[in-house]
């Protein structure tokens, strides 16, 4: 920050971080800051940063924004759009972003957890992302993951632990 305080990278960065210490206000008025300094900066994890804080509706505005400014975006940004539509209880349109993306990062266990807890409705579905889960890591238990959910509101990752225990994870 010091050596180059006008660059959105670095607000964007700085935004990050806090989400993760559960201080979400600081986290977006730091993306706020470098979208400030240069309108047309794009950072998918802005979306991320808004549905852990509570806001998913606001979420996919900006995901849709960042997808129209930058269309090369990585395949998380659109992975964060089924996470921002299981937020709003849109299980179906959240399973369906979601089930696209595994394929794409095959070690990434946040989307197999995503998705399972989404497909809740389809147990077969969702004890088949909770295996992948299991395969990816053995040792994965929903209350040491807990600590990782940073959810603004409590019911959000409520949630989300309920769906990953529908789909069979332990």
């Amino acid at each position: 920050m010091q050596l180059a305080p006008q660059l959105p990278e670095a607000h964007a960065q700085l935004g990050w971080t806090p989400i993760f210490q559960n201080r979400h206000s600081a986290g977006l008025e730091s993306f706020g800051h470098a979208f400030s300094i240069n309108r047309n900066f794009v950072d998918n994890r802005h979306a991320l940063a808004l549905a852990y804080s509570g806001l998913p509706e606001r979420a996919l505005e900006v995901i849709r924004a960042s997808i129209h400014l930058d269309p090369f975006q990585p395949f998380d940004s659109f992975a964060f759009v089924g996470h921002a539509h299981y937020l709003l209880g849109d299980y179906r349109n959240a399973a369906n972003h979601l089930a696209h993306y595994p394929a794409c990062a095959p070690v990434v266990r946040i989307l197999p957890l995503w998705l399972a807890a989404a497909q809740a409705g389809d147990l077969s579905a969702a004890r088949a992302e909770a295996a992948q889960v299991r395969r990816l890591e053995p040792e994965f238990a929903i209350e040491r993951w807990r600590v990782t959910a940073v959810y603004r509101r409590s019911e959000d990752a409520e949630r989300l632990l309920h769906g990953l225990r529908l789909a069979g994870l332990p």
